[in-house]
C-alpha cells in the first residue's frame, strides 16, 4: 500500500512568518509567534482532506487563511513503519514538498504526527518517540512548523495515549529543545494532565476542549454541523480578542466547502470593516479616470480628496491625502486595503517615491497574513537611475522576479499598469512591459491566490499615489469567495 499523508487548511488571525526563518516558532505569554512579524491574535482553522495542496491553497487567503495543518497519518495511511522509521523516499519527498510550499507562502504548518486508528499505530511508546525524533531531524533542518503530537491521545483505540505523548515530548525536547509542542484529548481532565510536570506540551489542540484550561493556549476543534452563523461569528471574534484561543473546523471527509470559506470571508471582512476606519468607494466617482476609461469599464479607487474606498488597517494618519495624492507619512507598518476584493482586473495608478525609499502594491492578497507572499507585491523602490534590476528593485514582483528592464524615473511620477487575468499577469511601468508571465510557470507563484484585495503598503518610507483606477474583468467587485 502506498503511504500518504493528509493536509488540512488552517485559517489564522495573524501576520505570517518570513521565509528564511526556519524553525522559529515561539510561545510567549500564551500566544504563538513566528517569523518576521510576530503579532498573533489567535488561530482560526479548517481541517480538511486536500488532494492537491498547491491548487487548493489558492482559494484560502481571501477567507483569512495563513497556515496549514498537515496530518502525517490518516486511517489506512500509516506513514511510519511499526518500529518508528520513516517510510520510502518518495513519501518523504511529497511531504517535504508540501511543507516547503507552505513555508514559501509564509504560512505556518501545524504537523499532527500520530493518529489513534489501529492501521496507524506503532508497536510501543519507544517506536512513537523514535518516529517523532526521525521526523523532526529529517524535516526540521530547513523548515519551520508547530508539532501537534496528536489531538486525540485519550481515544479508546490507544490504551496509553497520554504516556505516549509524554515520551514523545521528551524525545522531541532532546533533539529540538526550542520546538513548540501541542497535544490534546477530549476530556478537560486529561488536557490538564498533559500540561503537568515535565510533559513539555505547550498548548492544547483537541475536540471538545474546555476553554477553562487557562494555563496554556487552546485550539478547539469544532464539527461543521455545530458551526451556525452565530457560532462562527462568536469564535472568530474570540480569536481576535483572546490571543490564547483559536479553533479548527474539522472537515474529516473531504475538502473545505466553498460555502464555509465564503462565510468566513464575510465574517473576517465585516470584523475588519468594523474595527478600522474606511468606507466603500462611490461608484459615481470619476476623479481618477482618464478620458475614455469610464466607457471602458474603469472605476475610480481614489477621489483625490480623502481615503474613501480604502480600509485603513494601520495607525491613524499613517496615510494622508495631500495635493490630490495619497501620501504615506507614518511608520506604523500597516497598510491600506481596498474596500472590495477582485479576481481578474486591470489596475492603473501613478506613484512617486523618495530616493532609496522602499514600498509596494499588494495584488490579490488576503485580509490577513503576509500579503506579499500569499498574493504578490509589485515593488516600488527609489532605485538609482543606473541600477541593474533585481528581485527587490522597482518593478519587481517582490522576491520572485526582477523586471525586464529599468524604466523607473527617480524623483518623478511613474505609471503602473497591472493586468491579472486568471493565471496570466502582465505589468507595465511607464509604458514598458516588464512582466508577461503565468503563475504556473514560476514555482514561487504557483500556489498563490488568484483573487483578493489591492493594498498600499506602509514600509516606513515616504511614497505618494494618485489616479488609482481599476477595471474588474470578472464582473462586479467580489464581496465573497466565488
Amino acid at each position: 500500500m502506498r503511504k500518504r499523508y493528509a493536509v488540512a487548511v488552517l485559517l489564522v488571525f495573524m501576520t505570517a512568518p518570513a521565509f528564511g526563518w526556519p524553525g522559529v516558532v515561539l510561545l510567549k505569554n500564551g500566544a504563538l509567534y513566528w517569523g518576521q512579524y510576530k503579532n498573533v491574535s489567535g488561530v482560526m482553522a479548517i481541517d480538511a482532506r486536500t488532494p492537491d495542496l498547491t491548487t487548493a491553497i489558492r482559494d484560502y487567503p481571501l477567507a483569512g487563511v495563513t497556515s496549514v495543518v498537515v496530518h502525517v497519518q490518516r486511517p489506512g495511511r500509516p506513514f511510519f513503519t511499526s518500529d518508528g522509521a520513516l517510510p520510502d523516499e518518495a513519501s518523504c519527498r511529497r511531504l517535504a514538498q508540501d511543507l516547503d510550499t507552505i513555508n514559501t507562502l509564509e504560512m505556518l504548518p501545524i504537523v499532527v504526527l500520530f493518529d489513534p486508528d489501529p492501521s496507524c499505530q506503532l508497536k510501543n511508546a519507544k517506536a512513537y518517540a523514535a518516529a517523532a525524533s526521525a521526523f523532526q531531524q529529517t524535516f526540521g533542518k530547513s523548515r519551520y512548523f508547530l508539532v501537534c503530537i496528536t489531538d486525540r491521545c485519550d481515544d479508546p483505540a490507544w490504551k496509553k495515549g497520554v504516556e505516549m505523548v509524554r515520551e514523545v515530548a521528551v524525545a522531541l525536547r532532546s533533539v529540538a529543545p526550542a520546538q513548540v509542542l501541542a497535544a490534546g484529548a477530549s476530556k478537560a481532565a486529561v488536557n490538564e494532565n498533559l500540561l503537568k510536570g515535565d510533559a513539555a506540551v505547550h498548548l492544547i489542540m483537541a475536540r471538545g476542549v474546555s476553554v477553562r484550561v487557562a494555563q496554556a493556549p487552546v485550539i478547539e476543534i469544532i464539527e461543521p454541523s455545530a458551526l451556525t452563523v452565530e457560532v462562527l461569528e462568536t469564535v472568530v471574534t474570540k480569536t481576535i480578542k483572546d490571543r490564547t484561543y483559536g479553533f479548527v473546523i474539522d472537515f474529516a471527509d473531504g475538502p473545505a466547502s466553498s460555502e464555509v470559506l465564503g462565510r468566513m470571508f464575510a465574517v473576517v471582512d465585516a470584523l475588519q470593516k468594523a474595527a478600522y476606519p474606511g468606507s466603500a468607494p462611490d461608484p459615481a466617482d470619476t476623479a481618477s479616470l482618464m478620458p475614455g476609461e469610464k466607457e471602458e469599464g474603469f472605476l475610480s479607487l481614489f477621489n483625490g480628496r480623502d481615503l474613501t474606498g480604502w480600509l485603513q488597517i494601520t495607525a491613524p494618519n499613517d496615510f494622508i491625502v495631500e495635493n490630490g495624492a495619497i501620501k504615506l507619512v507614518g511608520k506604523a507598518g500597516g497598510w491600506l486595503r481596498s474596500w472590495h476584493s477582485y479576481g481578474d482586473y486591470m489596475l492603473r495608478l501613478e506613484f512617486k517615491i523618495v530616493d532609496k525609499g522602499n514600498n509596494g502594491i499588494y495584488n490579490r492578497c488576503g485580509p490577513l497574513g503576509r500579503q506579499s507572499r500569499m498574493g504578490f507585491e509589485l515593488q516600488i523602490f527609489g532605485d538609482p537611475a543606473e541600477m541593474t534590476p533585481t528581485k527587490e528593485s522597482c518593478g519587481a514582483i517582490y522576491d520572485v522576479r526582477p523586471p525586464d528592464g529599468h524604466f523607473f524615473k527617480p524623483g518623478e511620477w511613474n505609471a503602473y499598469e497591472v493586468i491579472c487575468k486568471g493565471d496570466a499577469v502582465k505589468i507595465s511601468l511607464n509604458g514598458h512591459v516588464i512582466h508577461d508571465v503565468r503563475y504556473d510557470d514560476i514555482e514561487a507563484m504557483r500556489p498563490r491566490s488568484r483573487k483578493g484585495f489591492i493594498g498600499l503598503q506602509d514600509h516606513h518610507n515616504t511614497v505618494e499615489y494618485r489616479n488609482i483606477r481599476i477595471r474588474p474583468m470578472d464582473g462586479a467587485p467580489s464581496e465573497e469567495l466565488r
